[in-house]
């Protein structure tokens, strides 16, 4: 097509990899856009190419059609593994929901949290490299992970921990910072009941000096935790107070408490 002076935008299934040795030169000058590319350099697609290829051959090519049949099937595990087999359809659906994170799912938390460390002393690029430095950084990581109760996962790979545990991950990445101000959007988002216990105890442990900026939609959390609440509605606030003053506050218990909440 090139050859001939046609330029042709298409999807991306026309070149997916496994029609592209079977099409030829025809489909040069293609312009396609699509969400999966056999070449794909990551971790996770490359777990995904062994498997396949271990089970159909190291000819075998996979395509975007088996990769989403992987992350579903994957997520699927971690629901039934998050809920310990009792499935709940709403609870499954918030689940999957929520399921997104940005660690760094082929690490352990242990050298994950130690990278964060080094990052906050300006050491990351060498951390590794270095043994007194990696056992310093190595000996912090691994009380903090002991405190957010991580301790007996700390050499797991994250990618197999369940969803809840990797929640009170990014919690001790952020607190490896040792940062002034504390941003929890949605804590409890998408994690098991468990998860969601230890998460708490670990809000309550954390020193007073800590300022924690909470971002939630869960009014018996908001009231369990914070000291001054901020109510927004439509994207601007409606009211800011007291725990106290909010749950008496007429127009809060009209937009989210309920009537009954008041009685």
């Amino acid at each position: 097509m090139k050859d001939q002076g046609i330029q042709l935008i298409t999807t991306g299934d026309i070149t997916d990899d496994v029609f592209l040795d079977r099409i030829g030169d025809i489909e040069l000058g293609l312009v396609t856009s699509h969400h999966y590319s056999m070449a794909h350099d990551s971790p996770e697609n490359k777990e995904l190419i062994k498997a396949y290829q271990d089970v159909h051959g190291p000819d075998e090519r996979v395509n975007f059609y088996m990769a989403a049949t992987w992350d579903g099937m994957n997520m699927i595990y971690d629901i039934i593994r998050e809920l310990d087999g009792n499935i709940d359809g709403d609870k499954a659906v918030e689940l999957a929901r929520n399921m997104k994170n940005s660690l760094f799912r082929s690490m352990t938390p242990v050298e994950a949290v130690s990278l964060a460390i080094a990052q906050r002393e300006g050491n990351a690029l060498r951390v590794f490299g270095t043994a007194a430095l990696g056992r310093r950084t190595g000996e912090e990581a691994r009380e903090l992970l002991q405190a957010v109760g991580l301790g007996q996962y700390m050499n797991h790979i994250t990618r197999e921990l369940p969803y809840g545990l990797q929640c009170l991950l990014e919690v001790a990445l952020a607190l490896a910072g040792k940062p002034k101000v504390l941003l929890l959007d949605e804590p409890a988002a998408g994690v098991s009941a468990q998860a969601g216990d230890q998460l708490f105890r670990l809000i309550d442990s954390l020193p007073s000096d800590l300022a924690i900026l909470l971002l939630e939609h869960d009014m018996r959390l908001v009231f369990r935790f914070a000291k001054r609440i901020t109510v927004l509605v439509g994207g601007g606030v409606l009211v800011e107070g007291t725990p106290e003053e909010i749950a008496a506050d007429q127009r809060v218990r009209d937009v989210y408490l309920g009537h009954k909440h008041a009685a």
